[in-house]
């Protein structure tokens, strides 16, 4: 594994290296040669010298925190709030006139054989915007503190909490369950107001002490970093990202934030490369009919900007260049969308239809999990919602429940315990290979003796994983059986030398 990593790293940087010069020369942002250098060694399009992006996963993911990080040491909490009424105005039309333009719009024919609430759920998701694709290329064209940057950045900040009220009120769209708001809002406060309670009475006692050694002060402020994405991440069920974001605020005002700034860029930006080279890696071949639904949606995502963001800020007398350049960043489809079409699906509000319609924008693995024991499957749903690249779209209870569910949800791969009621494991997956080819299947159970490995793959699974073992082989097992397969080591070896 240690051996496919460094390679999968090697290939991608030179690879990387090579196709963003080209597209540097071309004048163009230098991510889009990274996703294409991702789609000629991967595995899907390309050359296949490098056929399983998770052994890069990991590094990516650290890319974008240390992205956030420096974000929030750039911010000037300040300068933003001088623009708060223009910014809010803006913020409240682009949301609130896109989500109405699509209404419209995702009701023509084409769009109107997703399911019942299909239209409402494709307004939604077109209405925000990636805030790491936009704050990468403001950040690579020193943007971020100008006004189209400022304005950019505090869109993105509001759409997220339109995100998040949206995911708040989804699992009763007619009964809206104001207290789930309210609690991640306060998670958040507490955890910004920690924050600033640190940077105000506990860190400048620690940097002052620090101050003469500056590889101390970068390590300090790194593990500050890494500290608050861990606890917004696992602790209080938010975000490492944002995370990340709070604890490079909460250090902004600081007389080391150039020091620190200077020297994360580089470390920031190995890391990210090996995101957009991922990105690219798991680019599949679509097909005509969704080629055209993804070509119309992204034409209207373009249009519906500008005309929701143009406008306002126009005639709030921003100029023209201003107006122009603000609409234009945020012409792209959020991460948030993707969790926010999942879980739809799940609860049976639209069909697989609308997912392809935004997979095809950002691609991602569809989970169903089957297991008899409630905790258990609570436990798995929780682990995988953490992963920015999978959503759980289902849960069962046993092999026939997993069945049913199946035609409705057309998971990428489905993780069955082996000993399950009505319908094992073994024979769910015999009828999943049989009726659903495209659903992968992994199995995860506490008896994993050679016999049932064998069993398994005889049935049609293409991965294995103990129970002992799901906390260290979960994630990856997903990841490598939607590619491939997912064996323990000495069991593959057994099977080849047979």
């Amino acid at each position: 594994m240690e051996t496919e990593i460094i390679n999968g790293v090697l290939i991608s940087i030179v690879a990387a290296a090579f196709l963003g010069y080209i597209v540097h020369l071309l004048r163009q942002p230098v991510i889009f040669g990274y996703i294409i250098a991702g789609i000629l060694i991967g595995p899907q399009l390309g050359l296949e010298w490098v056929t399983e992006p998770e052994v890069i996963d990991f590094s990516s993911e650290l890319g974008l925190i240390a992205l956030l990080f420096m974000v929030g040491l750039e911010l000037n909490l300040g300068k933003i709030r001088r623009f708060g009424k223009s910014l809010l105005i803006t913020a409240v039309l682009q949301f609130a006139l896109c989500v109405a333009l699509g209404l419209a719009f995702f009701n023509l024919p084409g769009f109107d054989d997703g399911g019942k609430y299909a239209a409402l759920y494709l307004s939604i998701t077109f209405a925000l915007s990636s805030t790491m694709i936009v704050v990468k290329i403001l950040y690579d064209k020193f943007e971020l503190d100008t006004l189209p940057g400022r304005l950019t950045l505090g869109v993105l900040v509001l759409q997220d909490i339109w995100a998040i009220i949206f995911l708040t009120i989804q699992p009763d769209l007619a009964n809206p369950e104001v207290y789930k708001l309210a609690l991640s809002m306060l998670k958040g406060a507490a955890l910004i107001a920690g924050c600033v309670l640190a940077s105000r009475f506990v860190l400048p006692i620690v940097f002052r002490g620090i101050a003469k050694s500056p590889e101390l002060v970068l390590v300090t402020a790194l593990g500050w970093c890494f500290l608050i994405s861990w606890i917004s991440g696992d602790v209080a069920e938010l975000s490492r990202a944002m995370g990340a974001l709070i604890a490079g605020i909460s250090l902004s005002a600081f007389p080391y934030r150039q020091e620190i700034s200077d020297r994360v860029t580089s470390i920031r930006s190995f890391f990210l490369i090996l995101f957009f080279v991922s990105l690219g890696m798991k680019v599949d071949e679509p097909s005509t009919h969704n080629i055209i639904m993804s070509l119309l949606a992204s034409l209207f995502l373009i249009a519906s900007r500008f005309i929701t963001v143009f406008p306002p800020l126009y005639f709030m007398r921003k100029g023209i260049r201003v107006s122009f350049l603000v609409p234009l960043n945020l012409a792209q489809i959020s991460e948030f969308s993707l969790v926010i079409v999942a879980i739809g699906v799940d609860f049976g509000h639209v069909n697989a239809n609308v997912m392809t319609i935004v997979e095809q924008i950002e691609k991602i693995i569809k989970v169903l999990v089957a297991d008899d024991h409630t905790m258990v499957r609570d436990g798995i749903c929780a682990v995988l919602a953490l992963q920015k690249d999978m959503a759980v779209v289902g849960e069962a209870g046993n092999g026939k429940e997993a069945l049913d569910k199946l035609s409705r949800l057309m998971p990428d791969v489905a993780l069955l315990d082996i000993m399950m009621p009505v319908m094992s494991g073994v024979q769910a997956t015999k009828e999943i290979v049989k009726q659903y080819p495209q659903t992968r299947v992994l199995i995860l159970t506490q008896y994993d003796e050679e016999e049932n490995m064998q069993v398994c793959a005889e049935a049609g699974a293409l991965g294995f994983i103990p129970k002992k073992a799901a906390s260290t082989q979960l994630v990856d097992g997903v990841r490598a059986v939607y590619n491939g397969t997912y064996f323990p080591m000495d069991f593959e070896k057994m099977v080849m030398s047979k």
